[in-house]
């Protein structure tokens, strides 16, 4: 029994780093850290209490993976709903690593935030070069434009946080990489991420003028210079393109893109997200409205280009109805409970400011959440759960 206990405490560092891996350079790789972690939490959930402080996420998420599998059972073709369960497999690595919260403090070490910050810089260099080969818009080494937003919205204020933290030299290379993240998000034209980041860095600039101290001005003014300048850089990146989809002041006559739609095509599934919702409530249709239509369910009942409801929410309510939205709110109600008590402490921490970037890392993605799948897909599925594990693990101590 030793030696099986001694294999289930090692299991999850492997998945943890190929996991983290995965969310830079490979999709396949996420899945199957995903299912090592799926493996080893059951037995965790069986054998081990949470948390106090961490079981209400603990079984919301387990909660949220049981809609799942309803959802799927009462999906009209649960044979195309199926395959999509994955999304659920890979948030459940939460489960584990919550259970497990003393040994993933010290799997987030210095060398885990430098090799984060290195495989984000290589994924904004392969970006860039992309661009400049003649990419429209430009990807990362697996999945499209939003995968490289949804990452560098992820990478961008924690590389910027560490680099606030730190007192060394490095702050030259650290700054280099944090400029080619955002040239790398840009040229993904993707404007839930722009929006998210630029709120998220002014709330992150407020907050500091609010909470200095007496001390260092310099390096005051230095750090405040610098948390601004992430914003300002993509406001004026905004202003300057010709295109009326990203910047509101070019007129659609005189834009550069021949397209009119300016909503990217969510005019139509909002329409037909208020016409399917409406056919339910006059067929009373209850088990949809309870426990969804399945998993791809716009796959399923609509054809068209977009596979998606571009929103969490909307998709988890369709998808998994009343009652996954419910918990997929209270969910994000425990996450952005995290990130209001660490951007809101004082408590002295050698890293503070550090994990306040990781803090408004996390708020981006809720930001991104109502506009496109945050939780709901494979990649950014991992990057919520290594968000609110970072959290976790090196913020400082709640006080109840």
């Amino acid at each position: 029994m030793n030696n099986l206990n001694k294999h289930y405490y090692y299991l999850p560092q492997i998945a943890f780093t190929a996991m983290l891996m995965g969310i830079f350079f490979s999709n396949a790789l996420i899945q199957v850290a995903a299912v090592l972690f799926f493996l080893v939490g059951i037995w965790l959930f069986i054998n081990k209490t949470p948390a106090a402080s961490e079981k209400w996420m603990v079984y919301l998420i387990i909660l949220f993976f049981l809609s799942g599998i309803i959802s799927t059972l009462f999906s009209e073709n649960p044979s195309v709903s199926g395959p999509a369960f994955m999304r659920h497999i890979v948030l459940f690595s939460l489960v584990p690593l919550l259970l497990l919260r003393e040994q993933v403090k010290n799997w987030f070490s210095t060398l885990a935030v430098k090799l984060f910050i290195t495989a984000a810089t290589v994924v904004a260099v392969l970006a860039i070069y992309y661009h400049f080969l003649g990419a429209g818009r430009t990807t990362g080494f697996y999945g499209g434009p939003f995968t490289l937003a949804s990452l560098m919205v992820f990478s961008i204020p924690i590389t910027t946080g560490y680099l606030l933290s730190t007192n060394r030299l490095v702050r030259i290379a650290l700054a280099l990489s944090v400029l080619l993240q955002i040239f790398a998000l840009w040229w993904s034209f993707t404007r839930s991420a722009f929006l998210a980041l630029i709120l998220g860095f002014f709330l992150l600039a407020f907050l500091y003028l609010r909470q200095q101290r007496v001390g260092n001005h310099q390096r005051q003014v230095w750090q405040w210079l610098m948390i601004i300048t992430v914003p300002l850089l993509i406001i004026v990146l905004i202003f300057s393109s010709r295109d009326s989809r990203i910047n509101p002041w070019v007129s659609p006559e005189k834009a550069t893109t021949t397209t009119s739609d300016l909503t990217s095509g969510r005019g139509e599934i909002l329409r037909d997200a208020r016409h399917l919702i409406q056919e339910d409530w006059q067929i009373a249709n209850w088990q949809a409205m309870l426990f969804g239509h399945g998993l791809r369910s716009r796959k399923i009942l609509f054809r068209s280009q977009f596979r998606s409801w571009e929103s969490d929410y909307l998709e988890v309510f369709i998808n998994q109805g009343t009652v996954g939205l419910l918990l997929l709110l209270g969910i994000y109600y425990f996450f952005l409970r995290r990130v209001y008590f660490i951007l809101q402490s004082r408590e002295a921490h050698p890293q503070l400011w550090f994990i306040k970037g990781v803090a408004i890392s996390a708020l981006a993605f809720w930001l991104m959440s109502f506009l496109t799948l945050q939780i709901q897909s494979i990649s950014s599925g991992a990057i919520f759960v290594f968000l609110y594990s970072w959290m976790i693990a090196r913020a400082p101590v709640e006080k109840n």
